[in-house]
């Protein structure tokens, strides 16, 4: 029976062999085997988040451990005759699978590039058997659960031959741990937020050229949290807009005060924010009053428009819409 994946392990990166497992059976069952293998040599450390809770984080994360094995298998070209093959270390993984990247893929664009594989029926057996809870959209998880803890994220090596992504791990960044946290969850788990956060931790000089791709992917949250430290007014049709819209289609009519409550705004803030969604035709006035919590807002004619927004500066043109229904 063939080997479909060897497991080796050493307790240093260049150390001697502590473990050499050559798996076979079926593909559920070699699965599972390593990630025991692997699991049960992750050492964890005790990250304390406040309010008396701790956190058991791995120096090597679960989640991006598993993904990165799970990937190897569904996406290798099974018409070589190679074994996925896992070298673990403490804090380091490397998994390599046979054949190169899909077409369309490249070391470059591996995050951005739509998912694709191609082993279309064993990817949607992968799914349904749940061994990873992103099946198709891996990549994005080993980035953020690399991240989300201070680590790197993961390093992608390829050739026809194979392809190989590398974890480096280690103890966690406490106080970077401790901050994600805090983080509303659909911001903790996303790549893109994570990365630039990890930029700004570790990189003490950024040029434009290389911060401009991640600044841009900043939302509307951060840069309201900073209220007057930021020189320029960058809006984009983003989440605050998206839940004033929906305030305003539930609530019928709002104020500024229902604003700043809701979205935990300071006064300047919010005025600035009501009064762009009315020039971009969001909110309309419905009060003759023209300051303070007098002052009433209803629909635009543009917040149930069917088309996405598009992500531009306040002060360019007007002609993005949102799309709430």
């Amino acid at each position: 029976m063939p080997v479909l994946v060897a497991y080796i392990f050493r307790r240093t990166p260049t150390g001697a062999l502590a473990a050499n497992e050559q798996l076979t059976g079926p593909l559920v069952t070699v699965l599972q085997r390593v990630f025991d293998l692997t699991e049960a040599r992750i050492d964890r450390t005790s990250v304390s988040v406040g309010s008396g809770q701790q956190l058991q984080v791995g120096d090597l994360p679960d989640g991006a451990v598993r993904e990165a094995i799970v990937n190897a298998v569904m996406h290798r070209d099974y018409r070589r005759t190679d074994r996925v093959t896992v070298e673990h270390s403490p804090t380091r993984l490397a998994v390599t699978s046979p054949g190169g990247f899909v077409t369309g893929v490249r070391t470059d664009n591996v995050l951005t590039t739509s998912s694709r594989t191609r082993n279309g029926g064993l990817a949607q057996a992968v799914r349904g058997l749940d061994f990873a809870e992103t099946a198709g959209t891996g990549v994005d998880r080993m980035y953020a659960e690399m991240t989300r803890i201070g680590h790197q994220p993961p390093a992608y090596q390829a050739d026809p031959e194979s392809v190989t992504v590398t974890l480096r791990g280690g103890a966690p960044n406490a106080s970077f741990t401790r901050f994600v946290a805090t983080l509303p969850a659909d911001e903790a788990e996303d790549a893109d937020t994570l990365m630039v956060l990890l930029t700004l931790l570790t990189q003490r000089i950024i040029d434009a050229r290389s911060v401009t791709p991640l600044l841009q992917k900043l939302r509307e949250e951060p840069v309201a949290a900073l209220g007057s430290a930021v020189t320029y007014r960058r809006r984009t049709a983003d989440q605050l807009d998206r839940k004033v819209i929906a305030l305003v289609k539930e609530a019928g009519t709002i104020n500024s005060r229902m604003v700043r409550l809701m979205l935990d705004l300071d006064v300047p803030t919010t005025s600035r924010l009501l009064r762009d969604l009315v020039e971009r035709g969001f909110l309309v006035r419905t009060s003759k009053a023209t300051r303070g919590t007098a002052v009433t807002y209803g629909p635009g004619p543009k917040a149930t428009s069917r088309r996405r927004p598009s992500h531009r500066p306040v002060d360019g043109p007007q002609h993005e819409e949102i799309d709430l229904d």
